[in-house]
């Protein structure tokens, strides 16, 4: 990450900045048919979802300025900033929550 996103901390859940590390969390989530589908891609359940994949999903949150990871007790998804129009003060937002398994 380029800009210094602060570490969120509630009760629940932590938002803080992705680290290697979290590839493989979300190598265990893998991929489901409602996320690829959402995002726009088209689902084939006989592809293979491997650690490259996850540390490619790590890498894709890590290269927006604005984005942190969402930390239930291990990587669960994502949410970022991308599209900042700095003189409009306005940016659009996205959040991905991949996992359905809440620790």
């Amino acid at each position: 990450m380029n800009a210094i996103v602060p570490i969120l901390t509630g009760s629940r859940v932590l938002l803080r900045g992705p680290t290697s590390t979290d590839a493989f969390d979300r190598l265990k989530i893998g991929i489901q048919r409602e996320i690829i589908e959402c995002y726009g891609g088209t689902f084939d359940p006989n592809a293979d979802f491997t650690l490259n994949d996850a540390e490619a999903a790590i890498r894709f949150i890590a290269k927006f300025n604005y984005s942190s990871v969402i930390d239930v007790g291990g990587f669960i998804g994502h949410i970022r900033f991308h599209d900042i129009n700095v003189n409009d003060r306005r940016a659009v937002m996205a959040i991905g929550i991949e996992s359905d398994q809440f620790t």
